[in-house]
């Protein structure tokens, strides 16, 4: 979920997610709660699965 993709969600009125309450229009804050929730949450995402690739490689080989 890139922030462009929330931006036009926010836009369209789409936002309005059972996690944020289900309310059809939610309070500014709540969604970049959210957002910022979402965003975090695919940031370690990727920076564990960088790690669990560096792992993988080296028990194939060469270790550093």
């Amino acid at each position: 979920m890139t922030r462009r993709t929330v931006d036009r969600m926010i836009a369209d009125g789409e936002l309005a997610s059972p996690k944020i309450g289900g309310k059809r229009w939610v309070h500014e804050d709540e969604i970049a709660d959210f957002v910022e929730r979402q965003l975090g949450k695919a940031k370690k995402q990727r920076a564990e699965r960088a790690a669990a690739k560096r792992r993988r490689s080296r028990s194939k080989g060469d270790k550093k």
